[in-house]
């Protein structure tokens, strides 16, 4: 509803209904402040397990400041420059998991042309 809104920023604003016969009163401000986003993250860590069977991607939670982290977005970059998602291991729904194991049979069968 509301474009270019700045972080950490307080609005006011007023509406009014307006038909054929006209513009009705304005409403009273009604004040609200945008959050501070959250800092940007750290490169994430990759690692192999010892049998190099599984992927570990790992991540340090961001500064929250004032916003509230509500997902991750975990995409993976295929050898054609397209990106792709596999929520079935690397699911970002939860903001309080620092990371996801992948089959590498998985990200083979995916990545590679």
């Amino acid at each position: 509803m509301f474009d270019d809104l700045e972080e950490n920023t307080e609005y006011r604003i007023r509406v009014r209904g307006k038909n054929l016969c006209g513009a009705g009163e304005w409403s009273d401000y009604e004040i609200f402040s945008t959050r501070q986003c959250p800092s940007v993250m750290n490169k994430p860590v990759v690692t192999l397990d010892e049998g190099e069977t599984t992927v570990r991607i790992s991540w340090e939670k961001p500064v929250a400041n004032e916003g509230q982290i509500e997902n991750y977005r975990i995409s993976f970059r295929k050898s054609d420059s397209s990106y792709v998602e596999i929520p079935e291991y690397c699911n970002g729904d939860n903001s309080n998991v620092e990371s996801c194991d992948v089959p590498m049979e998985v990200l083979v069968d995916l990545l590679v042309l």
